[in-house]
This record gives structure tokens, sequence and C-alpha cells, in this order.
């Protein structure tokens, strides 16, 4: 027996199927539908919360080590976003977070928003450890040509 065969797709058949689909509950009030807040949660918002705070605390930690072993001029740390911008994303992952536990529309549409805001910060961040590796490389190659020592931590 055929699996096309076995199974005769009539209208009757197929408008059947339709009706007895139960459709997601939707929330009324400040709440969520349910469909949205799938969507939501097919990111794992929990698993990445987690995993963001994690990392911005190892960034704290080596933002702390670079500000105590200053060697170079860096623009990273003129600018404090080794300390400011993992405190924007632990915020981030704190509301992702309590967007999967206890979800409602304003935790979970400020949690993209502030996810683009991150996005943003981690734009400028990344442009500014360019500019520290731009100052560091030339200030080794100038180093180098002098044959000085001041390169041994980069």
């Amino acid at each position: 027996m055929d699996l096309y065969t076995s199974i005769p797709m009539t209208q009757h058949v197929y408008s059947d199927l339709q009706r007895n689909v139960p459709h997601p509950p939707v929330m009324t009030g400040s709440s969520l539908p349910m469909t949205f807040y799938h969507k939501f949660c097919d990111g794992k918002p929990l698993a990445a919360g987690i995993s963001i705070i994690t990392i911005s605390l190892i960034q704290i930690a080596l933002g702390i080590q670079a500000f105590v072993n200053l060697v170079f001029f860096s623009v990273s740390l003129l600018t404090f976003i080794l300390f400011w911008g993992p405190v924007f994303y632990i915020v981030t992952a704190s509301l992702m977070i309590s967007g999967k536990r206890k979800p409602s529309v304003c935790l979970v549409t400020s949690s993209m928003i502030l996810n683009i805001i991150s996005s943003v910060i981690s734009f400028v961040g990344l442009s500014l450890a360019a500019a520290d590796i731009y100052i560091v490389t030339e200030r080794c190659f100038e180093s180098f040509h002098r044959f000085d020592s001041n390169c041994s931590g980069f």
C-alpha cells in the first residue's frame, strides 16, 4: 500500500483538517500574542542572555587588567568602552532573560531595541579596538627601527 494512495485527499478531508487545527491563544492587555512570543523564544533568549552576561564579566575583567597594565596609549581605555560597554550588555541580557521568564510586550520590545543598540555599541568598540591596534603597531614599528624594547607588551 502506497502512502499517497492510502490517504484520499478530497476536499472534505482537507477542510476537516483545517477545522481541527487549534489556533494559538492570544493574550490580551499588556501581554504578548503567543506567536510573537514563540518567535522571540526561537532565538533562545535564556541561553543567549547567560552567555552574554558571562562574556561581559570576562570583558570587564580584561578591561581592568588592561587599565592596570597600561603600556601604550589606548583609545579604548580613554573612552572607557571596556567598562560601560559590558555593563550595557549585561542590562540587555537581563532584559532578554526576564522577557523569557515573564513575557510582556514591554520586556520583549525593550529587549529587542537594546539588542540593536548593543550591536551599535559593539561596532563602536570594534572600531576603537582597530584604532588601538593601529596605534600599537605604528609605535612598535617605530621602536623596532630605533632598536628599543618598548614593544614587549604587544
